[in-house]
């Protein structure tokens, strides 16, 4: 058979990688039920001017167009499905009352890669609250996520948490041009770049970066703040007390003020969870506010990264049933904790051979072979 060659960054995935991500997905929204957040499933595509409203118009340089052949509208594939939840909790789910907690998983696809990683469609997996601006709104997500993760036997973890918002608060008197240059420095943490503009605060603020319990010694001793940034900063410390009241030494706890990359659109904490032995980004969050006014804090994570550190599921035992097996017998089986499929062809113990199954099941028996 002739090799099939899929689009650019697209894969398929298989046995037994495919169970992993299966089996994570299910452990990642059982633990979000637990924790109060529902689920919801946005449509695959939208019309653009949905899909693309508000702070979500990023998306558009990332998103594949179809035309809606019933309605001659233009509609756009889902790149990121964060701002679909954000416009079902403002519009369908308006009337429910707040905080509202959501979760989701579907998949999502991109133009172009992101980063460094080559692949072009992702599952994405996240929970979302509504209606609560508040650290401890920020706390739950983090810990809801963090719980999570732990709960596929991933870690250590570590969480990075950031001061969004306060970077554009800081450089607003500059042009456009400045402020983008300053962005692309800052980004790099490149100091010499950043001393030419002449903001000592914004250096200060990149030299406090560490484990939190240092980052927020050296953000205290800083004087003249602007009341955003003293704001932030009293956020930053009772988000850090409360995590590590629920965590203890579980988790461990780094700040990087001014950490920009990918976290343009957030208006206070956000926040990064990481595999620490490997540095491997599992996920990121954070707060911000939606088109319709609404503040939220969220969490969203892409399987794929998670598909290359995760343990592979145990499977059970497979049984080749006689064809003459009943379902009721096939059923006790399973709940012996086997799996089960049917004999397809004529002898039952020349399949099981071949597809090195070493159980079978004929005359109401289960026999193992060698």
């Amino acid at each position: 058979m002739a090799a099939v060659l899929l689009p650019s960054g697209l894969f398929d995935l298989l046995p037994p990688q495919a169970a992993a991500e299966a089996h994570a997905a299910r452990s990642l929204l059982t633990h979000f039920a637990a924790c109060g957040y529902q689920q919801v499933t946005p449509t695959l595509v939208e019309y653009e001017d949905s899909l693309f409203g508000g702070k979500n118009q990023a998306a558009s340089a990332h998103s594949f167009r179809i035309m809606d052949p019933i309605s001659q509208r233009m509609m756009a594939i889902r790149a990121d499905m964060t701002m679909q939840i954000a416009r079902i909790a403002g519009s369908t789910l308006a009337h429910e009352p707040r905080p509202l907690r959501l979760c989701y998983a579907g998949q999502t696809l991109r133009t172009t890669a992101h980063g460094l990683r080559s692949a072009r469609q992702f599952r994405q997996i996240g929970i979302e609250l509504f209606g609560a601006n508040s650290v401890q709104a920020d706390v739950e997500v983090i810990q809801t996520a963090t719980a999570a993760l732990m709960g596929l036997g991933l870690g250590p973890l570590s969480v990075d948490i950031n001061l969004g918002g306060v970077f554009d608060a800081l450089v607003s008197a500059l042009s456009a041009a400045d402020k983008a240059q300053l962005t692309e420095a800052v980004s790099r943490k490149d100091s010499k770049a950043i001393e030419a503009f002449n903001l000592p605060l914004i250096s200060e603020l990149i030299a406090a970066a560490g484990p939190a319990a240092t980052a927020l010694k050296k953000l205290e001793t800083l004087t003249g703040l602007p009341p955003a940034l003293a704001a932030a900063i009293a956020d930053l410390k009772q988000a850090v007390t409360l995590l590590a009241q629920r965590f203890g030494d579980a988790l461990s706890i780094t700040i990087d003020p001014l950490e920009l990359r990918g976290f343009g659109y957030y208006c206070g904490i956000g926040f990064s969870l990481f595999l620490k032995n490997e540095q491997v980004e599992v996920g990121r969050g954070g707060r911000y506010q939606t088109e319709h006014q609404e503040q939220a804090t969220g969490f969203t994570l892409y399987t794929e990264h998670l598909v290359s550190v995760l343990p592979i599921p145990a499977q059970a035992p497979l049984v080749l049933l006689a064809s003459d097996t009943t379902e009721a017998e096939a059923q006790r089986v399973r709940e012996q904790g086997y799996r089960t499929c049917y004999a397809v062809t004529a002898s039952l113990q020349e399949e099981a051979k071949t597809q090195q199954i070493r159980h079978i099941y004929r005359n109401h028996k289960l026999e193992e072979i060698a």
